[in-house]
C-alpha cells in the first residue's frame, strides 16, 4: 500500500489516483507508463485544460512526455524514483558533495557547506569560489551546465575541484556519498535593546523537522525570546504538515484560525482542503513580529509559511524575492516511480497566493546574500538588517539592484529544487 504523505508545493498526497489497481500489477511497458502519465495529467493537473493533445504512444520515455504536457509556467512537475523520494522526506538524507552554490555574474560561489559532508572534509567554506570542475572552468557557463559537470547523484561519483579563497587557490578531489541532513541548521539568541531575539536557520520541511522545531522553540521559550528571525534563504520547501506546525509554533494563539487553503482543479473540488493553526505548548508566547530572510531559493512551503502568517502578525521579509511557487501536487505511483505534477494552488486566509515565478514574495527590504560572513553571524548582511529593524532603525540597506529573473534553462529541476543541496 502506498504511504499517505502530505507535502506542500511538491506533494500533497502520495496515493494511487485514477485506478483501483495496484501499481505493482500495472503493465510496465513504455506505452503503458506513458498512458498512465497522460491520463493522470488530463485528469489531475491543475491546468489540465491547457495540455496539448499529443500521441503518447510515440514517446520513448515518460519524462519526454511530461516535458511536452507541462505548460510554460510549470517549472516544477517531475517524475522520480519512489525510494529516493521516500528516503529524503523520511529524513534519511541524500547523496552528494554537501554544499549549496550560486551564480554571481559569471562566477560561482559556495553559499553553505554541510558540517558532516565530503565538501566540509575537503575544507570548502561559505564564500569560496568554484573555479573549475574536472579541469573545466565555470566562468561563462550557465547553471545547468555546471550541474551537468557535478555529475549524477550517486555514491562514488568523484570530481576534481579548483577552489579560490581570497587571493589563493587550491585543489580538492571530492567524492559523493550519502549525507545525513537535518532541518534546523543553526539557532542563536541575540539581545537587541529590550528584545530577546531568536534566530533559526531552517533548511527543509521533512518528516523529522517537527521535533527539531519543537526543540528549538523550547530552547527559545526558556530563554525569554520575544522576537524571531527565521532564515529560509536556501529552503526549497517540503511537507505541508511541517509548515502548519512551524506557523503554529510562531503564532501561539489557540483560536485555530485558518492558515491556508489548497485549491484543486474544477474536476476535483472535493479535494479542496483547509489547514488551521494548532495549539502547541512549545509556542513562544508573546511573539508579535517575525522577520524572514529570503532569496530566490526560498520556495514552496517556505513561501506558504510567510504568506500564511501575514494576515495575523507583523511579518517583515528581508533579502531578495522568493522563487514564486504557490502550487503543489498530489501524485501517482507507477512501476516504482512517482509522477508528481502540479495539482493545486495555495492561498492564505485572505485568498492571497498569486506570487508566481518572477513575482515571488517581494521583500520589505532588499539585501544581497552576504557570502563574506557565516550564516548566523550578526554581521552577515541579512541578519544585520533584521537586527536593524528590531532596534527601530528600519531598512538601512543601500542595495537597490533589480530582482533576478528565473533562469529559464532550469525549468526541469523538479525534485532537485526542493533539496537544493549538491
Amino acid at each position: 500500500m502506498i504511504r499517505f504523505m502530505v507535502l506542500f508545493f511538491i506533494l500533497l498526497a502520495l496515493s494511487w489516483c485514477g485506478s483501483s489497481s495496484s501499481s505493482k500489477k500495472m503493465a510496465c511497458s513504455i506505452e503503458e507508463q506513458n498512458r498512465f502519465v497522460y491520463n493522470y495529467m488530463k485528469d489531475n493537473y491543475l491546468w489540465y485544460d491547457q495540455i496539448a493533445d499529443v500521441d503518447y504512444t510515440q514517446y520513448k520515455s515518460t519524462q519526454e512526455l511530461l516535458n511536452d504536457l507541462k505548460i510554460s509556467k510549470d517549472h516544477w512537475s517531475f517524475i522520480i524514483d519512489k525510494q529516493k523520494f521516500d528516503d529524503y522526506f523520511a529524513g534519511k538524507g541524500y547523496v552528494g558533495f554537501g554544499f549549496v552554490f550560486t551564480q554571481k555574474g559569471d562566477k560561482y560561489y559556495l553559499q553553505m557547506v554541510l558540517d558532516n559532508s565530503p565538501a566540509k572534509e575537503a575544507n570548502l567554506n561559505r564564500g569560496d569560489e568554484i573555479v573549475s570542475i574536472d579541469g573545466k572552468k565555470l566562468a561563462g557557463l550557465d547553471k545547468q551546465e555546471v550541474l551537468n559537470l557535478l555529475g549524477q547523484n550517486k555514491e562514488g561519483v568523484t570530481r576534481d575541484f579548483v577552489i579560490k579563497r581570497g587571493g589563493s587557490s587550491y585543489s580538492a578531489t571530492i567524492t559523493k556519498r550519502h549525507i545525513d541532513t537535518k532541518s534546523v541548521m543553526k539557532r542563536e539568541i541575540f539581545d537587541v535593546g529590550s528584545n530577546k531575539v531568536g534566530y533559526i536557520l531552517f533548511d527543509s520541511f521533512i518528516e523529522t523537522s517537527n521535533q527539531e522545531l519543537k526543540d528549538a522553540f523550547d530552547y527559545f521559550k526558556k530563554r525569554g525570546v520575544n522576537t524571531l528571525v527565521v532564515d529560509l534563504r536556501y529552503n526549497g520547501g517540503g511537507l505541508v504538515s511541517v509548515a502548519q506546525e512551524f506557523a503554529s509554533l510562531i503564532k501561539p494563539e489557540e483560536d485555530s484560525s485558518l492558515l491556508f487553503s489548497l485549491k484543486f482543479n474544477d474536476k476535483h473540488r472535493e479535494k479542496d482542503q483547509d489547514y488551521y493553526f494548532n495549539s502547541d505548548s512549545s509556542s513562544v508566547a508573546g511573539i508579535q513580529k517575525v522577520y524572514f530572510l529570503t532569496t530566490q531559493d526560498t520556495c514552496s512551503a517556505s513561501e506558504a509559511l510567510i504568506n500564511g502568517l501575514k494576515p495575523y502578525m507583523g511579518v517583515t521579509v528581508i533579502g531578495s524575492k522568493t522563487c514564486g511557487k504557490p502550487v503543489g501536487m498530489v501524485g501517482g505511483e507507477f512501476c516504482n516511480k512517482l509522477l508528481v505534477p502540479i495539482e493545486f494552488k495555495i492561498v492564505n486566509s485572505k485568498g492571497e497566493g498569486d506570487y508566481y515565478l518572477n513575482t515571488g514574495i517581494v521583500p520589505n527590504c532588499q539585501v544581497e546574500d552576504d557570502l563574506s560572513h557565516n550564516l548566523g553571524d550578526s554581521n552577515e548582511a541579512m541578519l544585520k538588517q533584521a537586527i536593524s529593524y528590531i532596534s527601530g532603525v528600519g531598512c538601512s540597506s543601500s542595495s537597490n539592484r533589480l530582482y533576478r529573473k528565473v533562469d529559464t534553462k532550469m525549468k526541469a529541476r523538479g525534485f532537485e529544487s526542493i533539496i537544493n543541496l549538491y
